[in-house]
C-alpha cells in the first residue's frame, strides 16, 4: 500500500501537502518526482497520484476514494503511564471515529487545569500518528474530557451504547446490535468500573463481558469494536475500491 500524507484538502486535481507533511515527505521519506503517494484529508477522503513538484510537494489525482465510516466512538477511562496512549493507538488502527476520555471513579489517572489540553493534544497526535501509520484516511477526533454528570446527555448522542464488564451475564456476542447506526463503548480503567456506575449505565446501555479472562484496559475497547465491525461485515464490506 502507498505511503499516506495529509492535506487540508484533496478536491483538486492537484494536491498540495501540508507544509509539515512535506518537509516530512523529502527529508525524511524521500518522496521523490514521478513516486505515487496516497494523500487524506482526515476527514475520510483520499487521492492517490503521482509526485509532480517538491517544496512543496505537489500530487496529481490518479484515482479517489473515501473510507467507509464505522460509526463507532469510545468512551476510553483514563489509565496510567503509557496505557492511556497504547489504547488511542490501536482504537485508531481498528477503526473507531471518536475517543472520549473519561475520569472514571477508579482510574488512578487524573487530567487537571492545564494538563487537560496538553493530555488530549498528546492523544490527537498519537491518534493521527497510528491513521497515518495503518494507512487511515479518517483521523478520530479525541473529545473533551467526559465528567459522570455529562454520562446521560454523551449516551443519548447513539444509538447503542455497548459497556464492558467482566462481571456481565451477557457476551457481547448475545445483544442485539443493530446494523447500522452510531454505537458507544464505554472501557473502565484498570481498577474497572466501580458498581454505582454499572448500576446508573444500566438504565440506557447494554452491560457485556468479551469473554471469560479480563482484558487490560488498553486492549479492550479495541477488540470490541472489532467484534462489533465483524458483525456488521465492516471488514469485509468496508473496502475502498473506486478508481
Amino acid at each position: 500500500m502507498l505511503s499516506l500524507f495529509f492535506a487540508d484538502s484533496v478536491g483538486q486535481e492537484v494536491v498540495t501537502l501540508e507544509p509539515s507533511e512535506s518537509r516530512h515527505a523529502e527529508k525524511v521519506v524521500r518522496i521523490a518526482v514521478g513516486e505515487e503517494i496516497r494523500v487524506a484529508d482526515r476527514r475520510g477522503a483520499w487521492i492517490e497520484g503521482s509526485v509532480d513538484s517538491l517544496s512543496p510537494i505537489k500530487v496529481r489525482v490518479m484515482r479517489r476514494g473515501e473510507d467507509v465510516h464505522t460509526g463507532i466512538s469510545v468512551l476510553q477511562a483514563l489509565t496510567k503511564g503509557d496505557a492511556a496512549t497504547d489504547a488511542v493507538a490501536l482504537l485508531t488502527e481498528v477503526g473507531i471515529e471518536e475517543i472520549i476520555p473519561w475520569g472514571a471513579h477508579h482510574s488512578i489517572a487524573r487530567w487537571d487545569g492545564e494538563k487537560v489540553t496538553k493530555a488530549r493534544e498528546k492523544w490527537q497526535v498519537v491518534a493521527e500518528e497510528s491513521a497515518k501509520q495503518s494507512r487511515r484516511a479518517f483521523t478520530p477526533r479525541i473529545g473533551e474530557l467526559a465528567s459522570p454528570k455529562e454520562l446521560p446527555e454523551l449516551f443519548s448522542r447513539f444509538n447503542t451504547v455497548v459497556v464492558l464488564h467482566e462481571s456481565a451475564q451477557v457476551g457481547i456476542d448475545d445483544i442485539d446490535l443493530p446494523r447500522t447506526g452510531e454505537v458507544l463503548i464505554v472501557v473502565g480503567p484498570e481498577g474497572g468500573i466501580s458498581e454505582t456506575e454499572i448500576a446508573t449505565f444500566a438504565e440506557d446501555a447494554q452491560i457485556v463481558h468479551l469473554g471469560p479472562y479480563v482484558l487490560r484496559s488498553k486492549n479492550a475497547g479495541a477488540i470490541a469494536a472489532a467484534l462489533i465491525l465483524q458483525r456488521r461485515h465492516w471488514y469485509s464490506n468496508g473496502k475502498n475500491l473506486e478508481e
